[in-house]
């Protein structure tokens, strides 16, 4: 097979998937325990909340994920801050997810819940999309957490903090647990930006 070249946080953010997922997870990572949702896409505009860079079910966590690399402007001296945008979307899900957790103990219909909380009727794209992702990790009691990753030259990775800060829109924070991650990665040769994906 030919390797794919990649550049960006989006092929950074494949890699990490596809090659290093233990970078994201630690020990828990197991392959036949684990899903894994690359830029999962939650519709634009003003019915829409757009696209977590990644989301993860494993065995007792589902993990809202967004990602950074050294050229963001969003990632400075150790700290990556989220947009309005960005911060809105992970408080939205976070929000739904424990209202859907409640409804589950109250013996309620996750479809009817969905639809409530999104405004939205089951068929659409958007519902569906959303109850794709909730609905195993609702049956199966998973706790939702925020994983924060910024990607950074290992040849740089001496010049930052290595435990990598958080900072929302409005340093409101989140209910729910916050890891940040910061993830060297091996750039080519001659080409300081580009890295092999597979």
């Amino acid at each position: 097979m030919a390797s794919i070249i990649g550049y960006g946080e989006d092929a950074l953010t494949l890699w990490l998937l596809q090659k290093h997922p233990s970078r994201l997870l630690g020990q828990t990572y197991s392959k036949e325990h684990t899903r894994i949702y690359y830029r999962p896409s939650f519709g634009r505009g003003a019915h829409g909340y757009g696209e977590f860079d990644f989301i993860v079910l494993t065995k007792s966590k589902i993990l809202l994920g967004e990602c950074k690399w050294q050229e963001s402007a969003e990632f400075d001296d150790g700290t990556v801050t989220l947009s309005e945008a960005q911060t809105e979307r992970h408080r939205l899900f976070e929000d739904i997810y424990l209202k859907l957790e409640n409804s589950k103990m109250r013996g309620g219909s996750l479809d009817a819940s969905l639809a409530e909380y999104l405004e939205l009727k089951p068929g659409q794209t958007l519902f569906e999309n959303v109850k794709l992702v909730f609905e195993s990790a609702i049956s199966n009691g998973l706790r939702l957490e925020h994983r924060i990753v910024a990607f950074v030259p290992d040849s740089d990775i001496a010049n930052v903090e290595r435990e990598l800060s958080v900072r929302w829109y409005g340093n409101k924070g989140m209910s729910n647990p916050c890891k940040g991650i910061l993830c060297p990665y091996k750039p080519l040769e001659n080409a300081e930006r580009f890295l092999e994906i597979t």
